[in-house]
């Protein structure tokens, strides 16, 4: 349904900037895309002020009349902390509670691609385009979970912490749309799609501490858990919007 929406949504933006370009009373006769640099601002549908997911940014160089080469950089980061108190009152009014100190959840993704752009009309103020091109990805996630149980004669502290690592390469393919608003400044839209083989590596750790209520250390488990994992992966990238700047 998202690769739908994606392609229809690129069909439309074809279809009004086709309109627009064929009401301008003359032709575009310079090429706009022979400007030797340009730097690209993207942003996807996941794109947030508060997290900074789905953001891009790209550098491209003229590499014939109707080619370029683009590197790229997609960032997703975000973080999350939130604490929790509750309580339980028992029939012989003995309180029981659980206090979460804090739960925190980081989470950290760039992805590094260098494409190739193919131009299919150079000369014309508003043109499909395609790029393919190999890709780097690392994504880090983690998270902590510290809370404390009050007992009826025992207080125990327990905190479970994870961290999970994942490389991967692979071929970023795309097809977009640009509009020339002037010499110098473009409007994209590119639907991308992602092939790539994926390694991915998680690490679990547990502590357990049991103190009775004069403080004394009465018991103390600690447990760690690895775990690795392969894959391929087809990846719907979405859609992304940006803003090209030429020089």
């Amino acid at each position: 349904m998202l690769k739908f929406t994606s392609l229809t949504l690129i069909f439309l933006l074809t279809s009004l900037f086709s309109l627009f370009a064929q009401s301008n009373e003359s032709p575009q006769i310079e090429n706009n895309n022979l400007h030797e640099w340009s730097i690209d601002f993207g942003i996807s549908n996941s794109f947030t002020l508060t997290s900074f997911q789905g953001s891009t940014i790209s550098i491209s160089k003229l590499y014939s009349k109707d080619s370029r080469i683009r590197l790229s950089l997609s960032t997703d980061l975000s973080i999350a902390e939130s604490s929790s108190k509750n309580e339980r009152i028992t029939n012989d009014s003995l309180k029981n509670s659980r206090v979460s100190d804090s739960n925190t959840n980081d989470d950290h993704y760039y992805m590094l691609s260098c494409q190739y752009v193919y131009i299919l009309s150079p000369y014309e103020k508003t043109s499909l385009f395609l790029s393919t091109g190999p890709l780097i990805k690392f994504n880090t996630r983690t998270g902590s979970s510290p809370y404390t149980n009050y007992n009826i004669n025992s207080v125990t502290q327990n905190k479970t912490d994870f961290e999970e690592n994942s490389f991967g390469i692979g071929l970023l393919n795309s097809l977009g749309y640009q509009w020339f608003a002037s010499d110098k400044i473009s409007i994209h839209a590119e639907y991308r799609i992602s092939l790539s083989y994926n390694w991915r590596e998680t690490i679990n750790r547990s502590e357990r501490i049991e103190f009775d209520l004069n403080g004394v250390k009465t018991q103390s488990i600690r447990d760690k858990s690895n775990s690795d994992y392969s894959e391929w992966l087809l990846t719907d990238q979405g859609v992304l919007f940006g803003l090209s700047l030429f020089f």
